[in-house]
């Protein structure tokens, strides 16, 4: 399960990278994010939402929406992140917008010429011509083009926005805060306490947002550190489980197996 992750291109109001066979966990941010799908298979789960992606499909996700994804070994994706203010001296509403369509398959009408603008996209940043940025606006300026006369939307009502804002602050809190105690034994209700909430309302809060339970998020985030143990096979099996947190061999391998598929020990000899 190695990866490779290539950026060509990043600036204030966008990133390109291509990258292969790399699951990212539960996560957010600001940008639109475009992903073409080149080689192989993906899995994007988006509010809850699972999208099953092949060669050729591109997928939508939103600014500030929660998600996460899963490839097989031989995927290659380009990933195209915007900044929705890089428009903003001629058309500042675009932060505003939410896209209601997230998945251009081959059979979507704007899949061709979406698949043409991100792999210029990519040949462009890696040559890094003279003026290069131009001409990758104006490609980026197409794609929204695009997007915006011939896909749904809707406008985010400011009272929206600042509840987003507030919103995505308080999960990326709880995010942080979960990456950073997963290898002992972190408890909802200190971080509950820490965040002036009641247990129950943040138990509420984390299972509506993110679509999975406080105590599945950490299991999900210790098994996902204990298979970049097994890639790097730097640590006995013992001190694998000590370094991520779990201190019961028969849950971490029935936990293993259901996300993964195979027992941790056939997992571990089949990594080169």
């Amino acid at each position: 399960m190695g990866y490779e992750i290539t950026q060509y291109h990043k600036s204030s109001y966008m990133c390109i990278e291509e990258w292969g066979g790399h699951d990212f966990q539960l996560h957010f941010h600001a940008e639109i994010e475009l992903s073409l799908i080149l080689s192989g298979e993906a899995v994007f789960i988006i509010n809850k939402h699972k999208y099953k992606l092949e060669a050729g499909d591109i997928i939508l996700v939103n600014r500030c929406v929660p998600h996460s994804i899963e490839q097989n070994k031989n995927s290659r994706v380009i990933w195209l992140g915007i900044n929705p203010l890089f428009c903003g001296f001629y058309y500042p509403d675009l932060q505003k917008i939410h896209f209601q369509e997230c998945l251009f398959d081959k059979d979507h009408l704007l899949n061709q010429s979406l698949v043409s603008d991100m792999k210029q996209l990519l040949d462009i940043s890696k040559s890094q011509a003279t003026a290069y940025e131009f001409k990758m606006q104006e490609i980026l300026n197409h794609i929204f083009f695009l997007l915006l006369t011939q896909t749904d939307y809707v406008y985010l009502p400011d009272v929206v926005m600042h509840t987003e804002a507030e919103r995505m602050e308080r999960l990326h809190h709880i995010i942080g805060y979960m990456e950073g105690n997963f290898d002992r034994q972190p408890r909802l209700e200190e971080l509950a306490e820490e965040m002036q909430l009641s247990p129950d309302y943040l138990s509420h809060f984390i299972k509506d947002a993110l679509g999975i339970t406080f105590r599945d998020y950490v299991t999900m985030l210790r098994l996902h550190k204990a298979v970049k143990l097994m890639e790097e096979k730097s640590v006995s099996q013992l001190d694998m489980l000590f370094q991520t947190g779990f201190t019961d061999y028969r849950y971490f391998s029935r936990a293993f197996k259901k996300i993964y598929g195979v027992d941790p020990e056939e997992y571990y000899r089949s990594e080169p």
